[in-house]
């Protein structure tokens, strides 16, 4: 359990349950409290810690779907022209959606676009969050 807690939350995810007993151990409340018998009965009984890896894939297993569903209903593809500032320009095809989520949500088109967007309009202003999984999107300068 200990190595899957730190494989998440290092950012390795090398192994594969590590997502799943993270999203798993969310919605039992007791996992916000470190002291909770939650934590020991992960750490002491295999079945324990198996049925919070299991509880987390049935709920991933539905979040990919959801995920899925939004990005064909709400995506869709922009070009981005970037200048620079001895004014050459260069684009760069862009996948965008309208909600406010992290970049699993673009599952394959992840690695497929050299940028993914998810932008959302408060009422005040707009929030762009670019990503990238390619070294030479700078994410930070074009946004």
């Amino acid at each position: 359990m200990i190595e899957l807690v730190d494989d998440h939350d290092r950012f390795i995810h090398k192994l594969s349950d590590s997502r799943n007993f993270l999203t798993g151990s969310m919605v039992d409340p007791a996992s916000s409290d470190p002291s909770d018998y939650f934590w020991i009965d992960c750490l002491s009984d295999k079945e324990a810690l198996d049925e919070v890896i299991n509880n987390g894939k049935i709920i991933s297993s539905y979040k990919k779907n959801d995920e899925a569903m939004s990005l064909r209903q709400l995506g869709f593809e922009r070009t981005l022209i970037l200048k620079s500032k001895t004014g050459q320009s260069k684009t760069m095809k862009v996948y965008c959606i309208n909600r406010n989520y992290n970049s699993d949500i673009f599952g394959e088109k992840y690695t497929e676009y050299p940028i993914v967007c998810t932008f959302t309009y408060n009422g005040e202003a707009w929030k762009y969050t670019f990503y990238s999984s390619r070294g030479d999107a700078c994410c930070d300068k074009i946004a």
